[in-house]
C-alpha cells in the first residue's frame, strides 16, 4: 500500500514538471504532431474541430427589426469536464451565421447568448458538440 501511495506522489510531481506547449499563432510553433488552435493552444494533430452556428429570432431570419431589442450575441464554447470556457463577443444579431474553425477538441458544448443593450441576458440556447465538423441551429426569442 505504501508503494502505491509513493508511486502516486511521484506521478503527480512528475506530471507537473512535464513541458507544456507554448502558446501559438501558427502550427510551426507547436511540437511535432501538434497543431495550433484558433485560441492559441497546441493540440494533437488531426483533432481540431469546426463549428457552424446559425440562428433565427422568433423563427425568422434575423433582421434589424427582429434584432432591435438585442444589444449583441455571444458565442460561448464550454469544456464541460473542467468548466473552462471561451467566449466570442460581440457577435451582431443580424449575422444569422458564424463559423469557427481550428477549435480545440476539449470544447464539447456551445452556447449562443442574446444580451440587451444593458448587458442583461435576454435568451440563451446550447447544444452539445459531438463531431469534428458540427452544424448547430438555434432559435432565440429575446
Amino acid at each position: 500500500m505504501r508503494a502505491i501511495i509513493l508511486l502516486a506522489i511521484v506521478l503527480v510531481v512528475t506530471s507537473a514538471c512535464l513541458p507544456r506547449d507554448p502558446d501559438c499563432s501558427v502550427d510551426s510553433e507547436c511540437a511535432t504532431g501538434r497543431e495550433c488552435t484558433r485560441n492559441g493552444e497546441c493540440v494533437l494533430a488531426g483533432t481540431l474541430i469546426s463549428v457552424r452556428i446559425t440562428w433565427t429570432v422568433h423563427g425568422q431570419p434575423p433582421d434589424e427589426a427582429l434584432c432591435a431589442p438585442v444589444g449583441e450575441f455571444a458565442v460561448k464554447f464550454v469544456d464541460t469536464d473542467t468548466r473552462e470556457n471561451l467566449v466570442y463577443r460581440p457577435v451582431p444579431c443580424t449575422l444569422g451565421l458564424i463559423n469557427f474553425d481550428r477549435m480545440p477538441p476539449r470544447f464539447d458544448k456551445v452556447e449562443l447568448i442574446a444580451y440587451s443593450a444593458r448587458d442583461r441576458v435576454l435568451d440563451r440556447a446550447s447544444s452539445p458538440l459531438s463531431s469534428p465538423a458540427d452544424e448547430v441551429d438555434f432559435d432565440l426569442t429575446p
